[in-house]
């Protein structure tokens, strides 16, 4: 069996969760990040995702057709998500797929949570 080669940590506050990955993320690891992503969604009064992936050196291209499903599921639910902290490769690959004008990138965490705010 495949072993996940990144690291999930979340932290939620004020109905948003954020997910700190860090390592590479491949399609290995793509269940374990949908499990954790559809726990917050479920919650009452959750109001978004935010995606940290500052600490990511890598993702294949698994990831962005899951990024694209979770955006689908979040706004289905009435919520939001955020990426944040994409090094030059992640974000140059969305880039070059058109899909950073679809996706929601900040250039900060911070101005990831106030997106969300209220």
């Amino acid at each position: 069996m495949a072993q996940t080669q990144c690291d999930l940590q979340a932290e939620s506050a004020d109905g948003v969760t954020v997910f700190h990955i860090t390592g590479r993320i491949t399609a290995p690891a793509l269940p374990m990040i949908r499990d954790r992503i559809s726990q917050a969604i479920s919650r009452s009064g959750h109001r978004g995702v935010i995606v940290d992936m500052a600490g990511v050196d890598f993702i294949d291209s698994s990831v962005i057709g899951f990024l694209i499903s979770t955006l689908k599921i979040l706004r289905g639910a009435g919520q939001d998500l955020g990426l944040t902290g994409l090094n030059t490769m992640s974000l140059e690959t969305l880039r070059v797929t058109s899909l950073a004008h679809i996706l929601p990138i900040f250039a900060s965490l911070e101005e990831a949570r106030q997106s969300m705010g209220d």
